[in-house]
């Protein structure tokens, strides 16, 4: 530990620097004004030391990262100076763009999507959002209301709202949380609920047997207990209580062989969290422009829940289901980037062996070439006695471009990506963020009984454009992707446009 820390200097920025030559155009004055600045006091309530604490360089780096994890903020730093009199620590954040009158459209595999509403990531400078969206996914049609405030009372207390519905389904959420916002918290909190009601369809073994009305509810409550807290390594115990509870009946207008009984079950839920705490960060991996965050350090995280079968509890059935998650990142000096993470999880339901799934995945980034990122993906996922509703689906939804969504399913998968991330301009205009890319799909998802062979995988190439808004805090590209589908996809043409939102694929 270092000398006590003897001031603690805070300047927030606007969304566009009025100063510079560049931004002091009329809109951009306008923009500014439009927007209001976040208050010094949220800055404040993020920051994991104070005056006269001991100087902890780990904590400063800690606290760019949470930082710049925030919605409503695109760029932090936290910087340490030494003066004759002690350290003086210099926290600098920019704004992003968080008024969104929202307008969009995606399409891929045959499926539109349409988005329209208005929101705010940080309302009245505070950090809280809220939103009113429209959103239809093929026939389907949902309006809905979300509000979120990361710090409730001026404490590191989260609070989610939602309530939603469509022609066919309705839903709420509520939520209330004080998380592990530092490596150093020694406790965590969380409860909440959800309401459903909505259509389903029903299965007599692995044939559809009609759709039926459901109405759902579901609550938890949760702590979490640090065993080890340190910003070099983290080591966390959880308990919590699920129960949930479905009703099923049938439609008027829908025609089932049969209604299934109402389900009921109360879990107790115990897991562990272990993780190592090295830290990179880099620039031109998914987002466009903007610096990430890659945990290089060693992560495990096993958890068990078990719903014992008392009528007490009004449980209609024993369920156990462990699970675990591994995870781990390598980085060289030459720019390349690994991370590596696994799953398995199982349902054992009445004494029998349920549903299994195992689930290994690599990335590889490459940035040893100037606005050039080579990246891969390798993924493959095993799963046993899945269920018709779960099965392993795969089509341009899920990564292979150029075939139809969900077109091959099973309860085997395999997905192999390349592409060549090109770079080519930052911030034009002060507002966009540009790239193309370069790309190769390959994979399938087959049943156990058949024989897979290499020859069965289905494959395409393409090429692609990326845009983003420079300005936005997640800087996430829209990709509009034109592949060639190397074999049958149940199209007309094998040629596709697909436009999305997000990232090619995921993140560790």
């Amino acid at each position: 530990m270092g000398e006590p820390i003897r001031e603690i200097r805070v300047e927030t920025n606007n969304v566009f620097d009025l100063d510079s030559p560049g931004e002091s155009l009329p809109p951009f004055h306008w923009a500014n004004a439009v927007h209001i600045r976040t208050k010094e006091k949220v800055i404040r309530r993020e920051l994991l030391f104070s005056e006269g604490d001991p100087y902890d360089p780990d904590l400063l780096q800690e606290t760019e990262r949470n930082l710049r994890g925030l919605p409503f903020i695109r760029k932090a730093e936290v910087i340490g100076v030494e003066t004759s009199s002690g350290p003086v620590v210099i926290v600098r954040t920019w704004d992003a763009w968080t008024l969104e009158v929202t307008a969009s459209f995606s399409r891929a595999g045959g499926v539109n999507q349409t988005k329209a509403g208005i929101a705010d990531g940080n309302v009245l400078g505070r950090g809280k959002t809220t939103s009113l969206l429209y959103q239809g996914s093929g026939p389907t049609v949902e309006r809905s209301i979300a509000y979120s405030d990361p710090q409730l009372l001026d404490r590191h207390v989260r609070y989610d709202m939602l309530a939603g519905e469509s022609s066919q389904a309705r839903h709420y959420m509520l939520s209330i949380a004080r998380p592990f916002y530092s490596s150093l918290t020694k406790s965590s909190f969380s409860g909440g609920g959800h309401y459903a009601e909505d259509r389903t369809t029903v299965y007599q073994g692995t044939s559809q047997a009609g759709t039926v009305g459901r109405r759902a509810y579901d609550a938890d409550v949760t702590y979490g207990y640090a065993l080890q807290a340190s910003t070099r390594r983290t080591n966390r115990l959880t308990l919590g209580l699920v129960t949930d509870h479905a009703d099923y009946s049938a439609l008027p207008d829908a025609t089932t062989l049969f209604v299934p009984d109402a389900e009921q079950h109360t879990a107790l839920q115990l897991g562990l969290d272990y993780q190592e705490l090295d830290f990179i960060k880099a620039r031109r991996i998914q987002k466009l422009s903007r610096e990430e965050d890659f945990n290089m350090g060693l992560a495990v995280s096993p958890s068990i829940g078990y719903a014992p079968p008392w009528q007490a509890l009004g449980t209609t059935g024993a369920r156990l289901t462990p699970k675990i998650e591994v995870r781990k990142g390598f980085s060289t000096e030459l720019g390349q980037i690994v991370l590596l993470r696994g799953d398995y999880s199982s349902a054992y339901v009445n004494g029998g062996n349920g549903m299994r799934l195992a689930t290994a995945d690599l990335q590889y980034y490459c940035r040893y070439y100037p606005r050039h990122t080579v990246a891969a993906h390798l993924a493959f996922d095993h799963g046993w006695r899945l269920d018709e509703p779960s099965l392993l689906s795969l089509g341009e939804d899920t990564g292979l471009r150029g075939y139809r969504a969900g077109q091959f399913q099973g309860n085997r998968r395999l997905l192999m990506t390349a592409e060549d991330r090109i770079f080519l301009f930052d911030n034009l205009f002060k507002l966009v963020d540009g790239g193309a890319v370069v790309f190769f799909d390959s994979g399938y998802a087959w049943m156990p009984e058949q024989a897979f062979t290499f020859g069965d995988l289905k494959s395409s190439y393409g090429v692609g454009l990326r845009l983003a808004a420079s300005r936005s805090s997640d800087n996430e590209p829209v990709r509009i992707d034109l592949a060639h589908a190397l074999n049958d996809n149940n199209f007309p043409s094998r040629w596709t446009v697909s436009i999305q939102a997000g990232r090619a694929f995921g993140s560790n």
